[in-house]
């Protein structure tokens, strides 16, 4: 075989296949996925149910914000399909939705291009067939409806993962009707300094954060070291931080963690929070 005269980008189908092992499969990558696209579509709150029918249990998530206009950019990896202000302050991979590869969907959704409300139904060997979808019409009125058959093994603690993504969601959530409880990730903190988009909690300690959690994105918790600092003089009293993103176009995060160059500009102002609360 020659040698091509050029080379250029490309995405191979193989691509599509495999986009889903960029996730866990656990309940929580797609609750957060499903809460981030809901927050960036305008959305003011999230409806949450969980049902049973014919011993099927469903997961359905309703948000009112801006709906889907086009139903092609569903399944279009790595078209995140939002606009200007979104892309420059998160970067939107254009990957959440396959989050739900491998699970039988069914997505309703108003087009306000087309002023009509539409819905599609995704089996689960669909995401990797590549097999077209028929589009028909909907009754939905505005928003997004999205509704998942969960493996029976998930029902029994997908309550306590709901509550657990919205515990710092920015926007109300409700689970079966009944409003979940939310805080403020920088609960406690001795001092809030605001830097670069972020908020930054200084404490007098080193909590034990669950799996140091310390980085907060729209309710999206994400691992990271941060700098602890041990005061010289008094009683050698502990200092750390936390970092509640807001709208950082240099703090992008990922589903996976912070990239060395992010966490390396979070630990400067994470490093400032701590000398503007001395």
């Amino acid at each position: 075989m020659p040698l091509p005269p050029t080379i250029h980008s490309a995405v191979s189908p193989d691509a599509i296949r495999r986009a889903s092992r960029l996730f866990s499969g656990d309940s929580r990558d797609y609750l957060h996925e499903m809460f981030q696209n809901a927050r960036r579509a305008g959305a003011t709150c999230i409806a949450v149910d969980l049902t049973e029918q014919d011993g099927r249990y469903l997961l359905h998530i309703r948000d009112d914000g801006c709906g889907i206009d086009d139903p092609a950019a569903l399944l279009m990896l790595g078209h995140s399909g939002w606009g200007d202000d979104i892309a420059r302050s998160e970067d939107p991979a254009g990957m959440g939705m396959f989050s739900l590869a491998g699970r039988a969907v069914e997505i309703q959704s108003f087009s306000p291009s087309a002023a009509a409300a539409w819905k599609v139904q995704i089996p689960a060997h669909a995401w990797e067939s590549g097999a077209p979808l028929a589009i028909a019409p909907a009754v939905i009125g505005w928003g997004t409806l999205i509704s998942i058959e969960l493996p029976l093994d998930w029902n029994q603690g997908l309550s306590a993962a709901v509550a657990d993504a919205a515990r710092h969601y920015p926007l109300p959530v409700t689970l079966n009707d009944a409003l979940l409880p939310r805080e403020d990730f920088l609960k406690d903190a001795m001092f809030v300094e605001n830097a670069c988009g972020c908020r930054i909690g200084v404490y007098d300690r080193d909590p034990d954060w669950p799996g140091d959690q310390r980085i907060n994105f729209h309710g999206h918790r994400v691992k990271c070291a941060l700098p602890t600092v041990r005061e010289e003089k008094d009683n050698g009293s502990l200092w750390t931080v936390r970092i509640d993103i807001m709208d950082a176009p240099e703090g992008r995060v990922r589903q996976r963690g912070v990239n060395s160059g992010v966490a390396s500009g979070l630990h400067f102002q994470a490093a400032l929070g701590v000398i503007c609360s001395g």
